[in-house]
């Protein structure tokens, strides 16, 4: 993965890696997004969304970022890189 992450570092952020992991394999296993989505593109596809989750955390709280602020910021990112899935449509 290339998506620049953060200079902080704190206890939580491989549980939300692999949360969010589970989730996509989840989703390509029920087929909810469209096509097949493999394990390496769902693995892509989680470490960018949490880079960009804690890139947008560090943003907002800078140093004192912890792995909830991080959860906090897996929605709005995820809705930027994928606004397909938006709520409003």
């Amino acid at each position: 993965c290339s998506v620049q992450g953060t200079p902080r570092r704190s206890g939580g952020y491989g549980d939300v890696l692999a949360g969010t992991l589970g989730t996509l394999l989840a989703w390509s296993r029920n087929k909810v997004v469209e096509g097949d989505l493999p394990m390496v593109a769902a693995g892509c596809a989680a470490c960018e969304l949490v880079r960009s989750s804690c890139r947008a955390a560090f943003a907002r709280k800078a140093r004192a970022m912890t792995a909830p602020d991080v959860l906090d910021e897996i929605g709005p990112v995820f809705e930027e890189l994928c606004p397909c899935f938006s709520a409003h449509q």
